[in-house]
């Protein structure tokens, strides 16, 4: 049930609204204050890597059943029942694909 919820969470995302569009390549990231090191406390000077961050949101999505660009795939939504989204991912990759 929860990951039902969570693919059609991130279509919706992703669908965006009149004003706002999501684009996973701009907005899947962190602020930049998040790969500097940490100023204080235990694990001061300890930071995290882009391309750590990258390779755990590879991860991430692939475990989500999304492609590479975190858009769920049809084959995963069909199997959670929720196949009527699949309209919806055509009209995402198209606008991503297009920008």
């Amino acid at each position: 049930m929860l990951k039902r919820i969570l693919d059609v969470r991130r279509v919706l995302l992703l669908l965006g609204g009149p004003d706002v569009t999501w684009d996973p390549s701009r907005d899947d990231d962190l602020p930049p204050r998040f790969y500097e090191p940490l100023p204080s406390g235990p694990c001061k000077g300890a930071r995290v890597t882009k391309e750590e961050v990258e390779k755990e949101k590879k991860k991430y999505y692939e475990r989500m059943g999304w492609d590479e660009n975190g858009i769920p795939m049809k084959e995963e939504l069909e199997k959670l029942g929720i196949g009527e989204l699949c309209s919806a991912i055509d009209r995402i990759k198209q606008r991503i694909n297009s920008s």
